[in-house]
């Protein structure tokens, strides 16, 4: 069995009673190797709590999110507060392999509503702070003379440097390789430069490319900033975008 027909057999098996079924992860993108979980989103309807569980079947690992319709609302909000649409995209981009009164169709148009409205416009007090940390992070990488330390502080001067322009720009943000697949989706030029600045240090220890790439960033947003801030937070980010609610 492939692994949509796995994951239709495991949800009939486990959940016959849910409402709707959505295969996600790299099984539904064509990316799956012979060590990939399954993650499937179940929704059962009315459904008072969400949890996530592990499973073995079918000889497979099978990840499952168990939701109602109305928790996976609340998450596609919660993920558009946190700029990073877990759920949303699992449930945007998966395959539907169960679907009653066409439920499984309507929460994915959701999450697609929501994945192409985008996140809220950052306001510039928060872009401040932003510029702040990228600016901290890219004179300690500049100053560090300890090869370790500048092995780390590399990887944050890189990840806020892709986050920043991600920002500034209404796109949807990652973490750990999902970083660089957001600034692929973005901006694929942009991404083969972070890559290759990447290479320039850790293969040939040249700090120049990587601090070239934080300081253009920094610049598409205002320059440096070494203005000491405190008790920024994004509090009416919130209220921001339920006033502008795509669902």
């Amino acid at each position: 069995m492939n692994s949509i027909e796995i994951a239709r057999k495991f949800v009939e098996q486990e959940f016959p009673h849910c409402k709707a079924a959505i295969l996600a992860g790299s099984a539904c993108r064509g990316e799956e190797t012979d060590k990939s979980d399954l993650d499937i989103v179940v929704v059962v309807e009315g459904a008072k709590t969400t949890y996530e569980e592990s499973l073995q079947a079918f000889g497979r690992s099978i990840d499952v999110l168990f939701n109602s319709h109305e928790t996976c609302r609340q998450f596609f909000k919660k993920d558009m507060l946190n700029r990073r649409p877990v759920l949303t995209h699992m449930c945007a981009q998966g395959i539907i392999i169960k679907d009653e009164d066409g439920l499984a169709q309507q929460i994915q148009q959701e999450a697609r509503m929501v994945i192409d409205y985008g996140p809220e416009p950052v306001s510039d007090d928060d872009m401040d702070k932003y510029r702040h940390q990228l600016t901290n992070l890219l004179d300690d990488f500049i100053s560090s003379r300890n090869p370790y330390e500048s092995y780390i502080i590399a990887q944050h001067v890189l990840g806020e440097s892709i986050d920043i322009q991600l920002r500034a720009n209404r796109q949807w943000l990652g973490a750990g390789k999902w970083l660089l697949r957001a600034c692929q989706d973005y901006d694929p030029i942009l991404a083969q430069k972070c890559c290759a600045a990447l290479d320039a240090y850790y293969k040939h220890g040249r700090k120049d490319e990587l601090i070239t790439l934080a300081e253009e960033a920094l610049n598409t947003v205002g320059g440096r900033n070494h203005q000491v801030i405190r008790g920024i937070k994004e509090d009416n980010q919130q209220h921001k975008i339920l006033a502008s609610d795509p669902l």
